[in-house]
C-alpha cells in the first residue's frame, strides 16, 4: 500500500474490494484536502460478482496535486464505507 506521492505523480488511485457486488450499485469516491472536497468521481455496477476489486484514480487535471494530506472516502450507494489517507509531498 502506497499511501506517499508526488507532486509529479500522473495518476494516484485508490482501490477496493467488494464483496457481493451488484448490478445497479452506485460507488463514488471523494477526494479532499482538509475540509474541501476537491474532486469527485462514480460508478455504476452494470454485472454482479461474488467479489470484484475496484479502483478509482486522480490525475493533477482533476485537482492540483499540492503537498498535504488528502484523505480519499467511498461511499456505496451514497453513504460513506471508508476512507484512507494519503499524503502528497514537495517533488
Amino acid at each position: 500500500t502506497t499511501r506517499q506521492f508526488s507532486q509529479t505523480a500522473e495518476r494516484i488511485y485508490v482501490t477496493a474490494r467488494v464483496s457481493g457486488l451488484r448490478a445497479g450499485s452506485n460507488f463514488s469516491v471523494a477526494w479532499s484536502l482538509e475540509e474541501s472536497t476537491l474532486y469527485g468521481v462514480s460508478w455504476q455496477a452494470d454485472y454482479s460478482r461474488a467479489f470484484e476489486c475496484i479502483w478509482f484514480y486522480a490525475t493533477p487535471f482533476d485537482f492540483a496535486f499540492l503537498p498535504g494530506v488528502y484523505t480519499a472516502t467511498l461511499h456505496v450507494d451514497g453513504a460513506a464505507v471508508g476512507s484512507t489517507e494519503f499524503a502528497i509531498g514537495d517533488s
